[in-house]
C-alpha cells in the first residue's frame, strides 16, 4: 500500500467516526486535517518525538 491509499483509509475512518452518535459534531475538518497530516508525519517517520506528534494533532507550536 501506497502512503496516499494509506492516509485515504485513515481519513475516511476518522469520518466514520465522527459521523457516529458518539461522536457527531464534536470534530471539526480542521481537527480532520491534523489528525490526517500528523498520521502521515509518524508514517513517514516513525521516529518522530512526541512533542513533533503533539504539534501536528493539535498545530500548537509550544507544548
Amino acid at each position: 500500500m501506497r502512503l496516499e491509499e494509506i492516509s485515504l483509509s485513515f481519513q475516511q475512518q476518522l469520518r466514520v467516526c465522527s459521523n457516529t452518535k458518539k461522536y457527531h459534531g464534536q470534530f471539526t475538518r480542521e481537527d480532520e486535517e491534523l489528525a490526517l497530516n500528523a498520521f502521515e508525519s509518524v508514517f513517514e517517520d516513525s521516529a518522530l518525538s512526541p512533542y513533533m506528534i503533539f504539534e501536528a494533532l493539535t498545530g500548537d507550536q509550544e507544548a
